[in-house]
C-alpha cells in the first residue's frame, strides 16, 4: 500500500502519572462565536452534486479538500484546493457546485473562511458524500494575552475550619467559567459552564474574575470570549493524576467506546508527522485541540473529531483530568475505524 499504515485499534490503557499540584487554573481564548453563526446561514443552491456517469464504467473515485473564503454575502466564495486525489472532471463538478454557495448573513467588510471535504466512490452507500463546511476561526489569543488585566492577588477560598465542614467537601472539584468582554473598563459577563466545586470556593472565584478587565478593547471591537477553569484539590496530599504525552495510536487506545467510532483520515495529506495539543473537556464540553507549530487547514476535520472523544476513565479521575493538556504525536499513515 505504498508504505501507508492503516490502523484498526483495540483497547489500550491510558498512560497516567502523578504530579505535585495544588489549586490550579487555566484560561483559553475561544474562537470567534460569530464564525459559527455566519456558517449556519450557508445557502448551497439547488443544483445537486452527483457522481459523473462517465467514470462509473472505470469505477473511478476520489477525494478533495477545499478552502472556501467568503468576502461578500451575495457572491460565491473563492475556492482553494488544499488536497486532492481525484480526476480533473470530478474536481470541475465540485468547483461548479461550490459556485452556488452564498453566505447571506455575512456582514459587509467581514471575511469568513471554511474548509470542506468531498468524496466520490462507486462502492459506498452513497456515490458522493461530503462534510459540513466547517468555519475556521481566527483566534484572538495573542491580543487577549497581552491585554487581559487580572487582580494582583490570588484566589483565596474561604475554607471552613471545623472538621465537619471539611469532611463534607469533595476531594476534587472544578469550576469552568465562560467570560465575555464587551467593554474596556467593565467586568466580563460570566457564565458558569460546569460546577462541581464547594460553594465557598465558587463565590471566591466569581468575586475574583469579576475584577478582570480587557482595556485594549476599543469601541466597536468584537467581544472577546474566554474560558477559565479552576481546579480544587481537597485531599491535602498535594498530588493529582495527570495526563502524559502519547502518540496517536496510544491515545486512541485510551478512548471510551472506540469500537463505536467511525473515522477515515489520510494523515499523509496533513503534512505529517506533526503534534497536537489536546485539552481534556469531555464529557463536560468539547475538548480543545490545537496545532503545535504552523497551522494547516488540512487537519480541520481531524481536530474536530478529536475534540469529541472521551477518555475511558472513571468519573472521579475525570474530575482530576478536566482542563489538563497533553501532546499527541501524529505520524503519517491512515486511520480507519468502523469499517
Amino acid at each position: 500500500m505504498s508504505g501507508k499504515k492503516k490502523w484498526r485499534l483495540a483497547g489500550w490503557l491510558v498512560g497516567l502519572g502523578l504530579l505535585a499540584a495544588g489549586t490550579a487554573q487555566a484560561q483559553t481564548v475561544l474562537p470567534d462565536e460569530q464564525v459559527s453563526e455566519w456558517m449556519a446561514c450557508l445557502s448551497k443552491g439547488e443544483e445537486a452534486l452527483v457522481y459523473p456517469e462517465q467514470y462509473r464504467a472505470t469505477k473511478s473515485g476520489g477525494f478533495v479538500r477545499v478552502k472556501l473564503s467568503f468576502e461578500h454575502a451575495d457572491r460565491r466564495p473563492t475556492v482553494e484546493v488544499l488536497s486532492r486525489a481525484l480526476p480533473e472532471g470530478m474536481l470541475d463538478l465540485v468547483r461548479s457546485y461550490l459556485k452556488q454557495y452564498r453566505l447571506p448573513c455575512l456582514p459587509a467588510g467581514k471575511t469568513a473562511v471554511a474548509v470542506q471535504e468531498f468524496s466520490f466512490s462507486p462502492y459506498g452507500p452513497q456515490d458522493v458524500s461530503w462534510s459540513a463546511a466547517r468555519g475556521v476561526s481566527d483566534l484572538k489569543s495573542e491580543k487577549a494575552r497581552s491585554c487581559l488585566r487580572t487582580p494582583p492577588d490570588r484566589v483565596r477560598p474561604s475554607w471552613g475550619f471545623d472538621l465537619a465542614s471539611r469532611v463534607k467537601q469533595k476531594n476534587y472539584g472544578n469550576l469552568l467559567l465562560r467570560l465575555r468582554f464587551e467593554t474596556a473598563d467593565g467586568p466580563p459577563q460570566v457564565k458558569v459552564v460546569y460546577d462541581s466545586a464547594p460553594a465557598n470556593f465558587r463565590q471566591s472565584v466569581l468575586d475574583y474574575v469579576g475584577k478582570y478587565r480587557m482595556p485594549c478593547l476599543a469601541a466597536g471591537d468584537e467581544p472577546i470570549t474566554a474560558e477559565q477553569q479552576f481546579h480544587i484539590d481537597n485531599t491535602g496530599k498535594g498530588r493529582v493524576t495527570v495526563l502524559k504525552d502519547l502518540d496517536l495510536l496510544q491515545f486512541l487506545g485510551a478512548i471510551k467506546d472506540l469500537d463505536k467510532q467511525t473515522a477515515n483520515f489520510d494523515l499523509n495529506t496533513m503534512a505529517c508527522p506533526f503534534q497536537l495539543q489536546w485539552v481534556a473537556g469531555m464529557p463536560i464540553e468539547k475538548n480543545r485541540v490545537g496545532e503545535v507549530g504552523e497551522r494547516n487547514l488540512n487537519r480541520i476535520e481531524l481536530l474536530a473529531w478529536l475534540s469529541g472523544l472521551s477518555l475511558n476513565v472513571p468519573a472521579e479521575t475525570m474530575e482530576q483530568l478536566l482542563g489538563q493538556s497533553m501532546l499527541i504525536s501524529v505520524p503519517c499513515g491512515e486511520v480507519k475505524l468502523g469499517e
